[in-house]
């Protein structure tokens, strides 16, 4: 039998609402975030006498998780279009900054998932954070496809919180 998305009173969260926080004030858009993902290594130990089972057991992490953010590169800000405020203007001046490669994000990043009706779902903190790599999609005059620009980000763990509805 099928999840069907209603059981019980779970509900199944879609994965294309969501909103960015950097640095703990500022809100960027994103239009991908992939390599979300939290993992243990492990050893496995044989013990004597023992062999229709091995016991598992957690090692030291040796390896750096990383998250990749892309969006699509905005044109320079003189060539905005009336309607953006001065806060879209300096969210985007001061962003070049924040992800910039080498730099250590010292406030953990918070990833918000909304529903289809914009009630947030689940939270998640990503702690430990270091802009490894900044690089853009390929310059293709045969092509007229968006540029997108990638930040890998090296980050230590994270946290995963649901967020249910408020109760009346």
């Amino acid at each position: 039998m099928g999840f069907s998305g209603n059981e019980k009173g779970k509900i199944l969260v879609p994965g294309h609402n969501f909103t960015v926080y950097i640095d703990g004030i500022f809100r960027i858009s994103f239009s991908k975030i992939s390599s979300i993902n939290y993992d243990v290594e492990t050893e496995p130990l044989v013990e004597g006498g023992t062999n229709d089972r091995v016991i598992i057991l957690r090692k030291q992490k040796t390896s750096v998780r990383t998250m990749i953010f892309e969006q699509g590169v905005i044109s320079n800000l003189a060539n905005y279009p009336l309607g953006f405020t001065t806060a879209d203007n300096l969210n985007s001046v001061t962003f070049g900054n924040i992800m910039r490669p080498g730099r250590r994000l010292y406030m953990p990043v918070f990833i918000l998932v909304q529903d289809n009706l914009g009630i947030p779902r689940k939270f998640y903190t990503v702690n430990g954070c270091f802009v490894r790599k900044w690089s853009i999609s390929d310059l293709d005059a045969q092509n007229s496809s968006i540029v997108v620009q990638r930040f890998e980000v090296d980050y230590q763990d994270i946290d995963v919180s649901d967020i249910g509805p408020v109760p009346l």
